[in-house]
């Protein structure tokens, strides 16, 4: 008998909690994406999109301060939501608020379904509706996940090493994205040639190196644009980063490095060279970035911990003799720690089989020559 009168109680509790919504406002109308939502059907949103969520308000009494609210669950990392600004409603007036909800591009969508949730409340009532939504993946997607600078402060005329990590969130892969890196009217090209899809059997997150010589007769604060080019040209993503030009270097001097000379390089052969970092300060990551002639490859980051040495290794393998500058720096979260320049004289392709054989025939034709001799 408990047990029924308090289910009773609940119910009028529900029951008066619906009036209570229902005497200053109703939610009339909810569009998601210009797309009516109602219980009958579900609503497409693809993820990395800003999804706008417009919602029709009819006034059914007078209140304050009232607010709407649209939010998501499910997100690994907390709610989705966003509101709306505060304002008031009257009797017999109808109102529409528009919100733009951020849908994260690393939501999961194996089961695609998530429900929408809209609300609206003041600081005693509320009436809330829910829609279900159908998340899917875009069919072509790159993000510009990260642009990492060789120093955030470099002088005019220096090099500047730039690179840019990417990721695919579409479903198609993607072949010939161009990369553009530009500063004040100064830009490099790159390419990568092929980048797996989201899911896909290789990592879907690809590095590329781009240098930069950063023009004369700048001073300040610019903005440095990173543009992709991809799906066949068609589509266009960009990212800025700021760069200090003649500013104050972050110079950090917790750490001592050292950097094996760069000499005897030949066309064609690939030498090692080595960077020691002997870590005066507490544990932290150290990045290389070795940039300014082609066909090179290093250790990216090392982490070494407090009065310990750590080692990076980068190679060159040239395509072409001649003078040539590389240039060496070793930075940390803190600022730059050190930066090398080197000149170097790259040889061309040894001829030493060539020669052993020239040698080898000469030596024949020598011993042919006295056995003949010794007939006579």
């Amino acid at each position: 008998m408990k047990k029924l009168i308090l289910a009773i109680l609940f119910a009028f509790v529900v029951l008066a909690s619906f009036v209570a919504a229902s005497e200053s406002y109703d939610i009339t109308k909810v569009a998601v994406n210009g797309i009516e939502a109602s219980n009958d059907n579900q609503v497409q949103v693809e993820l990395g999109t800003s999804a706008q969520v417009v919602v029709y308000l009819e006034g059914t009494g007078d209140t304050t301060d009232v607010k709407v609210r649209a939010w998501m669950g499910g997100y690994e990392y907390g709610n989705l939501e966003v509101f709306s600004e505060m304002f008031d409603v009257e009797n017999g007036v109808s109102y529409k608020k528009t919100l733009y909800l951020e849908i994260p591009s690393d939501l999961e969508v194996s089961d695609h379904d998530y429900t929408l949730y809209v609300e609206i409340y003041d600081d005693k009532d509320s009436e809330m509706v829910s829609y279900s939504l159908y998340m899917e993946e875009p069919r072509h997607s790159i993000n510009i996940k990260e642009i990492l600078l060789s120093s955030s402060s470099v002088d005019s005329g220096d090099y500047l090493g730039v690179r840019v990590r990417l990721e695919n969130l579409g479903e198609n892969d993607e072949d010939d994205l161009r990369i553009v890196a530009s500063l004040e009217g100064v830009s490099t090209v790159a390419y990568v040639e092929e980048l797996d899809a989201k899911g896909g059997e290789d990592d879907e997150v690809s590095s590329q190196t781009l240098y930069l010589t950063v023009p004369s007769g700048l001073s300040g604060d610019y903005e440095l644009n990173v543009q992709v080019e991809y799906d066949n040209g068609d589509t266009t993503v960009e990212k800025t980063t700021w760069v200090r030009v003649n500013g104050t270097t972050a110079v950090d001097s917790d750490a001592l490095v050292s950097i094996a000379s760069v000499t005897g390089l030949q066309v064609g052969q690939e030498s090692e060279f080595k960077v020691q970092i002997t870590n005066l300060g507490e544990t932290r990551e150290f990045n290389l970035f070795v940039y300014g002639v082609e066909n090179v490859d290093y250790t990216e980051s090392i982490t070494v911990v407090a009065d310990r040495s750590g080692e990076m290794i980068f190679s060159i393998n040239p395509v072409e003799e001649g003078m040539q500058e590389v240039v060496v720096e070793v930075s940390t979260a803190d600022g730059l720690v050190e930066q090398r320049v080197f000149n170097f004289d790259v040889e061309s392709k040894s001829n030493f089989w060539l020669i052993l054989g020239s040698v080898l025939v000469v030596v024949v034709f020598a011993l042919f020559v006295i056995l003949h001799l010794k007939r006579l």
